[in-house]
């Protein structure tokens, strides 16, 4: 981090494990990677999940991309439906179509283990 801030790049792609991504901005933010002309660019998916409160008045301009809109309408029913089909274990009841809805129709939504 500290050859960053010396080196004087202030475009920097955060490529990073979802669970890493708030450790690795607070340390940027100690030694003042985090301020108005600083831009980063975080590839998760996954970063609507991380408590970004703490970057909040930085002024860091932080772009990053989600492929679902999670207030869209259908969407918010399929995962009712999906929610209210699920056995104990976790499995969705009937394998492929749940609810009226094939898997080929809506995003698969799921982590792979890193």
């Amino acid at each position: 981090m500290k050859a960053i801030k010396l080196s004087g790049i202030v475009h920097i792609l955060l490529e990073v494990h979802r669970s890493k991504i708030h450790s690795l901005l607070k340390q940027a933010q100690q030694i003042g990677l985090m301020t108005a002309y600083h831009h980063y660019f975080i590839t998760s998916l996954d970063l609507h999940t991380v408590d970004l409160e703490d970057f909040k008045y930085s002024g860091t301009n932080t772009t990053a991309l989600r492929l679902i809109n999670l207030s869209d309408g259908t969407l918010q029913q399929i995962l009712r439906d999906w929610s209210a089909d699920l056995d104990d274990s976790g499995n969705i009841f009937g394998g492929e179509i749940v609810a009226g809805y094939s898997f080929a129709d809506v995003p698969n939504i799921f982590e792979v283990p890193a």
